[in-house]
């Protein structure tokens, strides 16, 4: 169980000083809010019963293993997906796909172009996402620091 605390905790800290953009250093006052939010997402009565049943632990399974190698075929996959579902920009290389199954002549001009096109506007979709998510929590904890040096 120690391990899903130590992935929380780092994720909160990558998010922290990703967010922060540099802009903040992480002081002694930011390591229990960090640490607290790991402990709360993995410590939990759910989790800690579902993570005994993944493993066929309790109640006792051994297929619940043996059937994580069992591949599933793109057919399967396909039929998951919903063909009237909307893509977002995270999705290009989905998009990507798409725009291949949906045209005739792959390799033509217009097409590299637009699959070019699709790809740049997802990844600064992206980037401009992060970015002002970022800004604002840094903005935010900023205020904090400032409010409590007063």
């Amino acid at each position: 169980l120690f391990k899903p605390l130590s992935l929380a905790y780092l994720k909160a800290l990558t998010t922290y000083l990703h967010e922060a953009q540099g802009l903040l250093s992480v002081k002694k006052g930011d390591f229990f809010p960090l640490f607290w939010e790991a402990w709360a997402t993995s410590f939990k009565k759910e989790i800690i019963l579902k993570s005994f049943e993944a493993t066929g632990i309790w109640p006792c399974n051994p297929s619940v293993i043996l059937q994580r190698f069992i591949k599933s075929t793109p057919e399967l996959r396909d039929l998951r997906e919903s063909s009237t579902s909307v893509l977002s920009g995270k999705d290009w290389l989905k998009i990507e796909t798409l725009v291949r199954k949906a045209v005739r002549d792959e390799g033509s001009k217009e097409v590299q172009k637009l699959k070019r096109s699709l790809h740049h506007i997802s990844v600064q979709n992206d980037i401009l996402h992060a970015e002002v998510q970022g800004l604002t929590k840094a903005l935010q904890v900023k205020k904090k620091h400032q409010k409590k040096s007063k």
